[in-house]
């Protein structure tokens, strides 16, 4: 009789390699794009902590310095003299003003009594003391300068982050306490959709 032929196995056809071909890009692209999309949002992550961090440092220093703001040393020896407050080198404690061009109350001058001598010193560094919002940035007081003049330093990372919002502003009065409003708000400079924003009270005790 005949004898059948055998069967040769032909592998994949073009077809099915095809099919698998698809089916593997299909899944290789939805994994670049699902950790694509994982690194984007630990990046994101990344940068709104280091926004927060940078905004809360920022409020810390400037109230831990605010708050002294009028210490004087030889405030008690006006006292027992009768003399009035307005005799002391480190009155008025504050000033608020703001840069030309910047909102209402973006500028704070200050002085206090930092070795306690009971002198306003210039030299070698200076007691009078100051912040201010300028091109979004907050820069820090140097030489006694006003909130009109220019080279104040700046100490917030201009490069990463943009103030968009400081100011600080009376809220209750009782004595010689002042208790004032810090606000304080930045943007992240790579992804604007990333904010922080803080409201600090700042009690000056030597207003």
């Amino acid at each position: 009789g005949r004898r059948n032929k055998p069967v040769l196995n032909r592998g994949y056809t073009l077809t099915g390699l095809l099919v698998a071909m698809t089916i593997g890009v299909i899944l290789l692209t939805a994994a670049i794009k699902f950790v694509t999309g994982l690194m984007t949002q630990q990046l994101s992550a990344i940068q709104q902590l280091d926004l927060e961090n940078q905004v809360a440092r920022l409020a810390i220093l400037i109230s831990s310095e605010v708050q002294r703001a009028g210490y004087d040393a030889n405030a008690h020896l006006y006292f027992l003299s009768g003399q009035k407050r307005h005799v002391s080198p480190f009155y008025p404690a504050f000033k608020i003003n703001a840069h030309p061009g910047e909102p209402t109350g973006s500028c704070i001058l200050f002085q206090y009594d930092k070795n306690h001598n009971g002198v306003l010193d210039t030299e070698p560094f200076t007691e009078s003391r100051g912040f201010r919002l300028h091109h979004g940035a907050i820069e820090a007081r140097v030489a006694g300068k006003s909130c009109h003049t220019g080279g104040w330093p700046d100490i917030s990372d201009p490069e990463h982050v943009t103030i968009t919002e400081f100011s600080l502003s009376p809220v209750v009065q009782s004595g010689t306490s002042i208790l004032l409003a810090l606000k304080l708000s930045g943007q992240h400079r790579d992804n604007t959709q990333l904010t922080a924003s803080l409201n600090w009270p700042v009690l000056v005790r030597n207003y």
